[in-house]
């Protein structure tokens, strides 16, 4: 099943030949042991088809990087949509501060975390053969929706489609709903078995959120194991850099930065800046921002983004499966020599404690 926009310019969607391919690696995630390997594979897409989120042309656009996280991810989904519950949201973000700022406007996922990603591979297992599921896509950042029908070739763009009365298949409660979350839009209230791939600010699914069987599950960021899977495929990303070395760069930024992908296959001056303030603001945290975290309301906006990660585990992926850690081996390092470096690792401890117990 090749999907395509009505006017035949894109095809969006995968074919069956892939889905069927893949049915083996859609895992039963509670089965998963909590040390089991983590990996990734790379899909790629014949050529002239390309994935929703990268549809631009370009040679990577047919490649979707998927690490096993986002497998077990679409497991939990698929038993929830089975179980006919309401929905799903999946926060997308690692980043302490992104977490925990609930009610910050402008609060945003972690960039290069997966989150486009997630939303093919959805529409990947809503494709299989098997499944025979129609899928209703709303993307925020472009207002567009769009309507795959299960069984047709062609897929319905709507422009603006929150000035429409009706979507097709909105009443049916086997409709996959996937909804890219941005701004302070929630996804619309209907019957679909609706998926929210949400940032942490609550505006983005907050109301959602409150019915009885929706779940709450967090995407994680990359292991070591699962960008070095992917690195043969990195070498456009450094274009002076013969292509046998760049997974030793990587594995150098891994150890400064942590696994965030848009980080790591960043160009060389960005990449730069953002490891230089990523050591300054440890050294610069100060007992005042210490304090204000440690105040009951939680004043996040005063702790740099970056330095803290969190880790869903599996095979829950969920706030008490969370552990609590800075984000680069780079940072643990340095937070001996650190001035508040005993501070921040009762921090650490503390703030564990409170995410594990939400």
């Amino acid at each position: 099943m090749a999907f395509k926009t009505s006017d035949g310019s894109i095809i969006h969607a995968p074919p069956d030949a892939l889905s069927k391919a893949l049915d083996e690696t859609f895992v039963d995630s509670a089965s998963l042991a909590p040390n089991s390997l983590r990996r990734a594979v790379v899909i790629e897409l014949p050529t002239g088809v390309e994935w929703l989120h990268k549809a631009t042309g370009d040679e990577d656009s047919r490649m979707l990087f998927v690490r096993q996280a986002s497998f077990d991810l679409v497991g939990l989904i698929s038993a929830h949509y089975r179980k006919k519950k309401a929905g799903v949201v999946v926060m997308c973000a690692s980043h302490l501060p992104l977490f925990c700022q609930w009610l910050i406007v402008d609060s945003s996922g972690t960039p290069g975390i997966g989150k486009s990603w997630l939303a093919n591979l959805l529409l990947l297992w809503a494709s299989q053969e098997n499944n025979k599921i129609n899928v209703i896509f709303e993307s925020v950042q472009k207002d567009v929706l769009y309507i795959f029908e299960a069984g047709q070739d062609d897929v319905v763009r709507i422009g603006r489609p929150r000035m429409r009365d009706y979507w097709p298949f909105q009443d049916d409660p086997n409709t996959l709903y996937i909804f890219d979350a941005g701004g302070k839009r929630e996804p619309l209230d209907i019957e679909a078995f609706t998926v929210c791939l949400s940032s942490p600010n609550e505006q983005q699914y907050g109301q959602f959120a409150k019915k009885d069987t929706v779940e709450m599950l967090m995407m994680p960021p990359w292991e070591w194991d699962e960008v070095a899977a992917i690195a043969p495929f990195a070498a456009a990303s450094f274009p002076d850099v013969a292509p046998a070395k760049v997974l030793n760069i990587l594995d150098q930024r891994y150890s400064e930065v942590g696994g965030v992908l848009r980080t790591l296959f960043a160009g060389e001056d960005k990449y730069l800046n953002k490891v230089s303030a990523m050591k300054a603001a440890l050294t610069a945290l100060s007992d005042e921002q210490i304090r204000l975290i440690q105040l009951k309301d939680q004043q996040w906006q005063f702790m740099p983004n970056d330095l803290f990660v969190l880790r869903p585990a599996p095979p829950a992926y969920d706030w008490r499966s969370c552990s609590v850690d800075l984000a680069s081996d780079s940072l643990k390092k340095q937070l001996p020599n650190a001035p508040q470096g005993a501070r921040v690792d009762a921090l650490i401890r503390n703030i564990a404690t409170t995410v594990q117990s939400r």
